[in-house]
């Protein structure tokens, strides 16, 4: 009975809250290609779907650069959803983690517009890339600059431990030994990891 219970739980929530994740992915997805695609739907299973020339089709059917655009704003419009959920009217901060890698020069300006849209919003937005050349778009620029022996200032863990310091544990160098790469060996340094800890699935 627990089990039943909880399933139908489940398909309730799903069902109350899928309608505005897609209402609010679909703006902002209408936004950023211009009115090229002007729905995203998310089913109660959540499946999601983009509709072109009014037809439904799974995402898996479009671009890598059109995927990378809907899974943001659905990123986006599932924060602001359980923010709303939790009764608050906004979510203090966003982080993204290379988002412009795959869309060519057009289409990273239309997503820093959508960013210039939605800042009002939120207390913080990180976006974390290695494009130089979209640094001159930002209000505030964090550079970091790569050491000789392979590690940043400040560090990739450093940075990442502030928030999860029981996950990111060091940075550790990958040297050759005898021709074999080894995690903290005695040999040539030839590149550096994030040793991070084992989540359970």
């Amino acid at each position: 009975k627990l089990k039943l219970f909880m399933a139908e739980f489940k398909n309730k929530i799903n069902a109350k809250i899928a309608p505005r994740i897609s209402q609010l992915a679909s703006e902002m997805y209408s936004t950023i290609t211009k009115g090229k695609y002007q729905h995203i739907e998310v089913s109660d299973e959540f499946d999601f779907f983009i509709y072109d020339e009014g037809q439904r089709h799974p995402i898996e059917r479009f671009s890598g650069g059109e995927i990378d655009l809907a899974n943001l704003v659905l990123r986006i419009a599932i924060s602001k959803t359980l923010a709303e959920l939790n009764g608050s009217s906004s979510v203090g901060f966003l982080a993204f983690d290379e988002v412009f890698g795959s869309q060519d020069e057009e289409r990273r300006l239309e997503i820093m517009e959508a960013f210039h849209t939605i800042k009002e919003q939120y207390r913080q937005i990180f976006l974390i890339s290695h494009e130089s050349e979209i640094k001159e778009m930002f209000e505030r620029v964090v550079e970091l600059s790569a050491l000789a022996d392979g590690g940043a200032l400040p560090t990739e863990v450093e940075l990442n431990r502030r928030l999860a310091p029981w996950v990111y544990l060091e940075a550790a160098p990958i040297t050759l030994d005898d021709g074999r790469p080894a995690l903290k060996g005695a040999g040539e340094i030839v590149d550096w990891v994030v040793v991070m800890r084992e989540l359970d699935g």
